[in-house]
C-alpha cells in the first residue's frame, strides 16, 4: 500500500504525511468508509490536518465523499478499489 501511495502522491508530500495517508486508506479498506473525526482519531491530528489528508486522497482519485455534507463519509473510488485489487494479487 505504501508503494501505491508513493506512486500516486506528489514527491512534495513528506514521508510522515504519506505514512498517515496509508493508515487512513487501510482504515477505509477495513471499515468501508471514514469520516473527518475518524481520521483525527487515527492520527491524533487536528481537524485541519484531517481535512487536508482527505482532500489529498480525493485529489489522487483514491477516495470520494459520499452522502450529505454533515453526515457523509469518504469511500474508495473505483480507482482505489482497482489499486487494492492489484495489491492483493
Amino acid at each position: 500500500m505504501r508503494d501505491a501511495v508513493d506512486d500516486t502522491v506528489s514527491d512534495a508530500v513528506s514521508d510522515t504525511v504519506k505514512a498517515r495517508l496509508v493508515t487512513e486508506l487501510l482504515h477505509v479498506v477495513e471499515h468501508g468508509a471514514t469520516t473527518i473525526a475518524d481520521v483525527m482519531r487515527l492520527g491524533s491530528t487536528s481537524r485541519a490536518t484531517a481535512k487536508r489528508d482527505l482532500h489529498l486522497l480525493k485529489q489522487t482519485g483514491l477516495l470520494q465523499f459520499s452522502g450529505p455534507p454533515k453526515t457523509g463519509t469518504y469511500v474508495l473510488t473505483d480507482k482505489g478499489k482497482a489499486l487494492l485489487k492489484e495489491l492483493n494479487r
